[in-house]
């Protein structure tokens, strides 16, 4: 690790992916398993795709998938997948002028709709499970589509969007047409044009509608960060990864396509409740489990009488990304299941930005780390220049995984090569990067700059509080003030004066909020990520 500047953080040349799959496992086929990996390649080039090929062809008898519909190996996987391609092909012109737009849960057809999507070189338009009708239809009007695929529970969304494409629906009992009815039918497989699809994934849409980020990184992009992941985290080939986060998220997607390079048995749930987590942990063996904060949040719900009745001891890492982790509730988990927590930074536009180990977390709570392989970071002020280590600055990225680009129009802010996250952080002496909140989240009461992060972690620490967040509103004589809303813990009481004394003790006076609102929950969207939006609207 070095700094090339006082705020700068970038990872030396590191671990080389040659390395990194000897230490996975992943360097021991035997020659006629080479030679058939080396065929899919030919076939697909480096996309999603190219995973399932050549998992296909390095254990095709291995369980791909354990979900609400069992099990599926990675030969019967390819399989559907290939006749899926063909079908949407030939009878919705799905391809490189012409995508999918795909509104599935966590099960194998997600996966089977992606990679059919990429088989074809079509891009693939992911869409989050909590739209509703017209906000699904003002993400669908800025697409091409040949068709959408989504689950039944979601058809009425689509009814309300006024969506007047083709739709096909997953699951066999439907009175439209299915997948299974694609599948069954297809004539084969389909020839592979060397042109590939991009993935579109949308941002969170936390302060306004969902965008866009559509990408397709090339393979040397993608080398530098999988290295540091498969070096720093205990994947290996033929682990079993569960993934409780949504797969229509970033975070959720990549370990999707971490998973299936490593022709690892994924185990996915429709809707992942805490119990059932644990209990599939138990059952399947779960080496790494993959999941946003507010889920591990649930999972220290559970009492420590519920947690001790599962055997995890086949749990070695758990990690987090889609929203901030923070240092209170890192530590806490790891103090619930041990040493096992990896906290990854990113976004939809930038991709991986930084991993913390659970020796960095422990060292320095609250740190998202350093950033892997080929990726550096840099601090900016709002006038351009590079802020000093220890000073805020606007979180900057130089990474071969940025988007080209919104859909539709529209780019996040370059600087030098360096595009912005959208977050505001610090650099420690060590060079471990913090995120301090969002841009848009400054607070400025008074001429005093506030960070609504901090108060939200002081909240988060006191021990009749949940969670809290914090938001700026107008006021006459200070231009903003302050206003919390605070969840507090089953069985426990606080009052407004009581927080407001708390914090009075920690921070500065001009910190503290004036006003204090008591929810039953906060509302997030799916990657776990507070809408501080609904906040602003609310009359609470």
């Amino acid at each position: 690790m070095k700094a090339s500047a006082a705020n700068e953080t970038e990872t030396d040349a590191g671990p080389t992916l040659a390395r990194a799959f000897r230490k996975a496992g992943l360097m021991t086929w035997n020659p006629r398993t080479l030679l058939k990996m080396a065929r899919a390649i030919h076939t697909h080039g480096f996309r999603p795709s190219s995973f399932i090929a050549i998992a296909a062809a390095r254990d095709p008898h291995h369980v791909a998938v354990a979900d609400d519909f069992g099990t599926i190996t990675f030969e019967a996987l390819y399989d559907r997948v290939q006749k899926l391609a063909s079908a949407l092909h030939e009878r919705f012109h799905v391809g490189p002028d012409m995508g999918v737009a795909i509104m599935c849960r966590n099960h194998r057809t997600f996966i089977e709709a992606v990679l059919a999507a990429s088989t074809a070189s079509a891009d693939a338009l992911l869409l989050n499970t909590e739209f509703p009708g017209p906000q699904l239809a003002q993400v669908l009007g800025h697409h091409q589509l040949g068709c959408a695929i989504h689950d039944p529970e979601f058809t009425p969304a689509f009814e309300q969007s006024a969506y007047a494409g083709n739709r096909i629906v997953t699951g066999s009992e439907s009175d439209g047409l299915t997948v299974e009815d694609l599948i069954r039918t297809s004539s084969g497989p389909l020839a592979i044009s060397r042109e590939s699809g991009k993935i579109v994934i949308l941002t969170s849409g936390t302060t306004g509608v969902p965008k866009g980020a559509a990408r397709a990184p090339k393979f040397r992009a993608v080398s530098g960060p999988l290295a540091t992941l498969l070096t720093k985290v205990p994947l290996h080939a033929k682990t079993t990864v569960m993934i409780a986060s949504p797969v229509f998220h970033g975070f959720g997607l990549a370990f999707l396509g971490v998973a299936l390079l490593l022709g690892a048995t994924i185990v996915l749930r429709r809707r992942a409740d805490p119990d059932e987590i644990l209990a599939d942990i138990v059952r399947h063996r779960v080496e790494v489990l993959i999941a946003v904060p507010t889920m591990l949040k649930r999972l220290l719900e559970l009492a420590e009488p519920i947690r001790s009745q599962y055997d995890l001891s086949s749990l070695k890492a758990v990690l987090s990304s889609g929203a901030a982790l923070g240092a209170s509730l890192g530590s806490r988990f790891m103090q619930a299941f041990g040493p096992c927590l990896y906290d990854l930074y990113g976004s939809s536009e930038t991709g991986f930005g930084a991993i913390a180990t659970p020796e960095d977390l422990l060292a320095a709570p609250g740190t998202v780390g350093y950033p892997p392989a080929g990726t550096s970071i840099r601090l900016i002020d709002s006038a351009g220049q590079e802020v000093a280590a220890g000073q805020i600055g606007r979180v900057f990225l130089r990474t071969g995984l940025v988007f080209a680009g919104y859909v539709g129009g529209g780019n996040k802010e370059t600087i030098d090569g360096f595009m912005s996250t959208g977050d505001l952080g610090h650099v420690d002496a060590d060079g471990r990067l913090f995120i301090d909140g969002r841009i848009d989240d400054m607070i400025v009461s008074g001429g005093e700059k506030v960070f609504p992060l901090e108060v939200e972690e002081l909240l988060a620490n006191h021990p009749a509080v949940m969670e809290a967040a914090v938001i700026g509103v107008a006021d006459e004589k200070f231009g903003q003030r302050l206003k919390a809303f605070v969840v507090v813990r089953a069985g426990e009481a606080i009052d407004e004066e009581s927080l407001r004394n708390y914090l009075k003790e920690r921070i500065a006076r001009f910190k503290v909020p004036r006003e204090f609102i008591f929810l039953s929950q906060l509302p997030r969207n799916a990657a776990g990520k507070v809408l501080k939006r609904e906040l602003v609207s609310s009359r609470a």
